[in-house]
């Protein structure tokens, strides 16, 4: 191949490779927050052990509620990769433990702060197993504006946005980093 061509196709991967590993800092960064906001000992003893649980808990109505819930952002790095917002998980402006016990109707605090962490532990099989088909999909308002491409409040989902979903590498905290 000529030299021009190589560099083009190595700096198309390079982006690829920096927008994924930027979305799987943002994953690990969502869950350090989850840990770091628990707020009181027994709850960060509770978020450690959803992290070291195996398998996933069973997904229930109140994770799908929380998922619903997620503040979905775009990370401006190369090109660009989806990402859920690690200062603030859920949509809304209270702490994210209170935002899960608001959704859940419950004044739990533990519950809510592991169906949280259950959520983030969800993440990555959630995306990967979804059945969700390209088409126009309604953005919340709170969240267009972190978001390219939607337009008069929906996102035009295309199978090349799947693709890319579905081929994304992530990680989970593990060990000493928990």
């Amino acid at each position: 191949m000529p030299v021009p061509v190589l560099r083009r196709l190595f700096r198309v991967l390079l982006r690829l490779l920096l927008g994924l590993g930027a979305a799987v800092l943002v994953l690990v960064g969502w869950r350090i927050v989850v840990l770091a906001t628990a707020s009181t000992p027994r709850h960060a003893e509770v978020v450690q052990q959803v992290f070291r649980a195996d398998p996933l808990p069973v997904f229930t109505p109140q994770h799908l509620q929380l998922v619903r819930a997620l503040r979905v952002w775009w990370l401006p790095v190369e090109s660009g990769a989806p990402g859920v917002d690690p200062g603030q998980p859920l949509r809304g402006e209270i702490p994210a433990v209170q935002r899960a016990q608001q959704l859940l109707a419950t004044d739990d605090t533990t519950l809510a702060t592991q169906r949280l962490a259950e959520v983030a532990r969800w993440v990555r099989p959630f995306v990967t197993q979804a059945h969700l088909a390209p088409g126009r999909y309604a953005v919340p308002a709170d969240m267009a504006a972190w978001l390219p491409g939607v337009q008069h409040g929906q996102f035009q989902l295309r199978a090349e946005h799947l693709a890319l979903l579905r081929a994304a590498m992530w990680r989970e905290v593990e060990g000493e980093a928990l």
